[in-house]
């Protein structure tokens, strides 16, 4: 499937209407910040498309925006399992695929 140019950027401006009635933020704001730098970063997200305003992130700065709070957790970065030590010094680019699986114990 081909995505035009405007059809991509009417997406992404949906998206931050979508996070206004969500997260409360302005709309305008956020909207002239894509049309003025017009960098994002794409990654697949537990096998779903996420974008992010930054180009890149670490690892721990995912889990917060994503409110990630579970003590046990498997990452994997482009197939790569990541030790916990390396979750600040680990960036996810553009395009990288994550796979965050959190992991539960009982009876």
């Amino acid at each position: 499937m081909v995505i035009s140019s405007l059809s991509l950027r009417y997406i992404i401006y949906k998206i931050f209407i979508c996070r206004f009635f969500i997260n409360n933020s302005d709309p305008t704001s956020t909207f002239s910040l894509f049309l003025s730098k017009n960098v994002f970063m794409h990654i697949t997200l537990n096998n779903n498309p996420e974008i992010f305003e930054q180009e890149q992130l670490s690892i721990s700065e995912i889990l917060q925006i994503k409110k990630y709070t579970f003590k046990l957790l498997v990452i994997k970065l482009n197939n790569q399992i990541i030790q916990k030590i390396e979750y600040d010094t680990t960036f996810v680019k553009d395009g990288d695929d994550l796979k965050i699986i959190h992991l539960m114990s009982g009876g």
